[in-house]
């Protein structure tokens, strides 16, 4: 395991080291906001799997919103297990080992860290308060389970995150994306404004973290020998088409809408083949498909 220090990109670690800004999103900012509204949507519309389809048309007002508050409860949970697995534990691995080796590099990766730590409380703290208004729509986050090639992926960035530097470029996509969300949850003045206050501060973070990743990215790069370079790039456009897969992911509130209405229970194909058609055609859009298109 290679954990010798990577002296490169002169002076950038210390410019990105002097742009470290508190985090924006933290367990106060969640405690402050109070619990979400039952009666109000809890994510834009357009982020749904099944929005603009005849099969969402023909779902009641009440139907709507359960599988919108369920939707946006796997949103919380799929946003934990990335900042876990695939961003803080390579960190953590980077950062424990010291192995970028430039003024400012230290300061700048800990900042990170902290902002994801502070980013996984406030996700769990929003989740527990929603569910305590909607139970049966929080247990779809328990439902976001990703299957075995995704999770070895992250396994493989956090056994040795220099060589596989290929979460890096994942990492990017992730954090572009969820800027896009917090437009989103920004432009949408119909959404609860606990979960629109949260996830514009994450949008506020991860643009910020923006300018980190490319330097990561970066430094690893340079430092891999060159054979490793197009094997990391095959590993991300595996795991990129892993996580895109439609197999996986869109059930969760699809059932949840299920136990609270179970009139609809004979339509529980229909539905999730809607959704997964809908997102098939829409995976070009982002790398986290079920993080909404």
């Amino acid at each position: 395991m290679n954990t010798a220090p990577l002296a490169v990109n002169s002076g950038a670690w210390a410019r990105a080291a002097a742009l470290v800004r508190p985090t924006v999103l933290t367990p106060a900012l969640v405690a402050d906001a109070g619990l979400p509204d039952p009666m109000r949507a809890w994510c834009p519309d357009s982020l749904l799997p099944l929005h603009d389809t005849a099969q969402w048309q023909s779902l009641t007002a009440p139907q709507r919103l359960t599988y919108n508050h369920a939707y946006a409860c796997q949103l919380l949970a799929e946003f934990i297990w990335i900042e876990q697995r695939l961003i803080l534990a390579p960190l953590d691995w980077l950062c424990d080992r010291q192995v970028i080796e430039q003024e400012g590099a230290g300061d700048a990766l800990r900042s990170f860290t902290a902002d994801e730590h502070r980013h996984i409380e406030s996700f769990s703290a929003i989740l527990a308060a929603a569910r305590n208004v909607d139970l049966r729509a929080a247990f779809a986050a328990d439902a976001f389970a990703p299957p075995f090639s995704v999770r070895a992926g992250a396994a493989l960035a956090r056994f040795q995150p220099v060589t596989f530097a290929f979460w890096t470029r994942i990492v990017a996509a992730f954090e572009t994306y969820a800027v896009d969300i917090g437009q989103r949850y920004n432009a949408d003045a119909n959404t609860d404004s606990v979960f629109r206050s949260v996830f514009v501060a994450h949008a506020r973070d991860e643009a910020r973290h923006c300018r980190f990743d490319d330097l990561l990215a970066d430094t690893l790069r340079a430092a891999a020998a060159s054979f490793w370079q197009p094997v990391n790039r095959a590993l991300a456009s595996l795991f990129r088409a892993a996580y895109l897969n439609v197999a996986w992911g869109l059930d969760g509130p699809i059932e949840a809408v299920i136990r609270e209405h179970p009139e609809i229970a004979g339509r529980r194909q229909e539905l999730l083949q809607a959704a997964r058609a809908r997102r098939r055609a829409d995976a070009g859009n982002a790398l986290p498909v079920h993080a909404g298109e």
